[in-house]
């Protein structure tokens, strides 16, 4: 019993550390990529390539083919222009346009909760399942990936928390002074 215990205790742990690590592979890619794009916008981009590739000692892609966030921003315009074009052409019905919406406020609302609600939703099952048992086990039967699933999810929920604290501390510093 104590040894699964402890080998929960470490998975969970194992967890942890992977969905930080994750956490700052994204963080580091998305900074890079707006240097990326800093660097193109201030050198050109062909310069910027000639540079890369000088740095890299490879040769490298467009900045379309090196690059996540122009990526993105190249397939969302180019989407959201054949999608008005189908619309302008009568391609899409209304009703089709409505169905579109809905479809999109229903994936908006699932990834929401998703990525900033099941975290904490999650955490309480685990606490419950700790207290009583539950379906899963509690902390003294759950499986080792039961345990590494439960500290990426307390990971995700501490990062979820930085975050929060970090948008309402930076909106209090830009707020205006009350008037009296």
């Amino acid at each position: 019993m104590a040894k699964r215990t402890l080998d929960n205790q470490i998975a969970e742990v194992e967890g942890k550390f992977a969905a930080f690590g994750d956490t700052l592979a994204g963080l580091w890619g998305a900074a890079v990529d707006a240097g990326d794009l800093v660097v193109t916008g201030v050198l050109g981009g062909d310069d910027a390539k000639s540079l890369y590739e000088f740095v890299s000692g490879s040769e490298v892609g467009s900045l379309t083919e090196r690059n996540n966030l122009a990526k993105g921003a190249v397939e969302v315009a180019t989407n959201t222009a054949e999608y008005v074009e189908k619309v302008a052409s009568g391609k899409k019905s209304w009703q089709d346009v409505a169905q579109d919406a809905g479809d999109a406020a229903v994936s908006i609302g699932t990834g929401l909760y998703n990525d900033y609600i099941d975290p904490f939703v999650k955490d309480e099952k685990y606490k419950q399942d700790n207290l009583q048992g539950g379906p899963k086990g509690g902390k003294w039967t759950r499986s080792i990936e039961e345990s590494y699933e439960k500290g990426r999810n307390s990971a995700k929920k501490t990062w979820l928390s930085w975050n929060w604290s970090a948008v309402v501390a930076f909106s209090g510093l830009t707020g205006k002074p009350s008037k009296k």
